[in-house]
């Protein structure tokens, strides 16, 4: 097994996530209003996700900047994908710029608001197939089945298109202790904080990742990945 060590870094990131999470708790307990603003809808722990999921769609965007073909267009879609998740997480700006929601959609909207993921289609609610159950999933896999992969498998680590960054094993296990906090709190609003909590942890991974191609594809050099070889 491969072995990786946390930077001063990683660790203050870590303790940083774990302190809002415990305002949260705090706040959910002995402070209702404060945790109403904390975790409301373009308050601040929305606004900070947002923000940090932004920040990782403009990083893609600059790394497909460097590459060329395969790579490039595959950057160029991580990004797209990011770019959504930060305009979904505050309804794109719905409440910033003060416009309606389209009648069609606030029908199917739970929540009467400019997203896709409170709509409600013939009774499945988006949010919790896509949004939770399928974004659970994924994340799980990223942060702990991917860092196993990685280092128990050498196949894996030499396969030419293994160029996505990798967490570190221990920094997957402190985002499943980090996810874990907010459950304390018997409140809708607790999925925020892990909202908050993913994109923290996955643009940190951005930066601090064991995967030397990913290394060499964002930062390092111009790589001309192809489908052909």
């Amino acid at each position: 097994m491969r072995k990786v060590r946390l930077s001063g870094a990683e660790y203050f990131i870590f303790i940083m996530v774990v302190i809002h999470s415990i305002v949260g708790i705090y706040s959910f307990n002995y402070n209702p209003t404060f945790f109403e603003a904390y975790t409301s809808e373009d308050g601040y722990i929305e606004n900070m996700t947002a923000f940090s999921l932004l920040l990782i769609s403009i990083f893609f965007v600059f790394a497909a900047a460097r590459n060329k073909g395969f790579v490039r267009f595959a950057l160029a879609v991580v990004a797209l994908v990011f770019i959504f998740g930060s305009g979904e997480e505050i309804s794109w700006g719905q409440r910033l710029f003060s416009y309606q929601t389209p009648v069609e959609l606030k029908e199917v909207n739970t929540q009467g608001e400019f997203n896709l993921h409170n709509m409600k289609v013939e009774g499945v609610k988006l949010n919790k197939l896509i949004f939770s159950t399928g974004m659970y999933s994924a994340i799980f896999i990223y942060f702990l089945g991917l860092p196993l992969l990685y280092n128990y498998s050498s196949a894996f680590r030499n396969w030419k298109f293994a160029l996505m960054p990798v967490p570190k094993l221990v920094w997957g296990m402190l985002y499943l202790f980090s996810f874990m906090l907010p459950l304390f709190i018997s409140h809708g609003k607790a999925w925020e904080l892990q909202e908050f909590t993913f994109a923290i942890f996955l643009l940190s991974s951005y930066f601090y990742q064991q995967n030397p191609k990913f290394d060499e594809i964002v930062a390092r050099h111009k790589a001309n990945y192809s489908l052909a070889g």
